[in-house]
This record gives C-alpha cells, structure tokens and sequence, in this order.
C-alpha cells in the first residue's frame, strides 16, 4: 500500500511539474524610454536632494511567463542617471551612465484578450559604466569626465505599473516605473555622507511570442 501510494505522489508531483513546464511562455524584447533621475544625500542628521535631470533609456528584456498572470523579467539596459545642482551663481549638472540589469516580477491582470495592465516590483543592479560634470560659472561652462569619488556600483529597487497589448504574436507595452536606490554612489565613506540615485522612468517597448 505505501508503495503505492509513493507511486501515486511522484506521479502526480511528475504531472505538476511537467503542467508547471507546459505552461513556461519566453518573450524577448526590447525598451526604449526616458528617465528623470535625482541624487539623494544625507548625513550629520541632513538630507538634500538635487534637482533631476533627464536621461535615456534602452536595451532588451526577456519575459518569462509561469501563467496568464504571473511573469519574472529580466533585463539588461543602458541607464542615464545622475542631478542637477545650483549654488551662489554655480549650476552644475552630473550625468551617470549605467549597465542596469533589472529583474522584476510582474504580476498582470487580463482584462480583454487584447489589453493586459500589470503591476511589477523587483531589483536593478547597475555597473557605473562613465560620469560627467558640466559646471557653469559666470557664463563659462566646463566640463570635467572621469569615475573618481563614485563606487562602480548602483543598487535599488524597482516599482511600477503598465500594460501589455496583445496583436497575434507582437506584444507592445508601456509601463511607469519608480527606481530607489540604497547602495552609496559616493566612494567616500569616511565622510559620513551616502549619496543614492532616484528616479521616474517612462518605458515603451515590444516583445515578440517565440
């Protein structure tokens, strides 16, 4: 009897596992957007933030369906992030290019067959890739590049909402997403200071049903 029964229970954990993989759907991508991206700062019981400034976004994503409604996405970008400053007649502006590598879960909720909105929460890691000051003085503006004082790491956290189009096997999407970061930017830990990118993005892209 408890042989059969051991028989029956791997049974039918092969029969979920082979349904669970039936229903495996993979959805390469791509992404275009812009993102309005500010530093945060805070230390000796003070916090400022900088005023934003606006990057790009582009890259590929690959959508892993488990279901109608459940899905991890993956990605891999370009990311343009960094702020605005302005102080006694000085307005400095930091750009920061990223790699980002998001991977968020979507959880969606079909409305038609046609019209799928989502709601999507993850992590995105980004590797600093290059940096730039452009400071403007009395009228002279000069321009300084290099990584130094950054960490060549970024990390936060990813949320957002959007919606997915279904037309046969391309799928156009837009989505609004909100990044907050918590790894220091700033390399210079014995100031006591963390600097964290924050930022809005607006995305739209396409996937294709393979």
């Amino acid at each position: 009897m408890k042989k059969q029964l051991a028989m029956i229970a791997l049974a039918a954990l092969g029969f979920l596992v082979v349904s669970a993989y039936s229903q495996v759907t993979v959805e390469p991508g791509a992404v275009i957007g812009i993102g309005s991206f500010w530093v945060t700062s805070s230390g000796g019981g003070e916090s400022s933030s900088s005023d934003s400034r606006t990057g790009f976004l582009a890259g590929g994503v690959l959508d892993i369906g488990f279901s109608h409604y459940l899905s991890l996405e993956p990605g891999i970008q370009y990311s343009g992030r960094g702020g605005k400053s302005s102080s006694d007649g000085v307005n400095e502006t930091d750009e920061f290019d990223y790699l980002a590598i998001p991977i968020n879960l979507k959880v969606k909720y079909p409305v038609t067959p046609v019209i799928s909105p989502y709601v999507l929460a993850g992590i995105n890691v980004g590797f600093l890739l290059g940096a730039s000051s452009t400071v403007t003085e009395e009228g002279v503006t000069t321009t300084y590049s290099g990584t130094s004082g950054l960490n060549t790491l970024d990390f936060g956290f990813d949320l957002g909402v959007g919606s997915e189009f279904h037309v046969g096997n391309i799928i156009p999407f837009v989505d609004l997403g909100w990044y907050i970061g918590v790894a220091n930017i700033s390399s210079d830990a014995s100031s006591g200071y963390s600097s964290t990118n924050h930022g809005f993005e607006v995305k739209a892209g396409i996937k294709f049903k393979t």
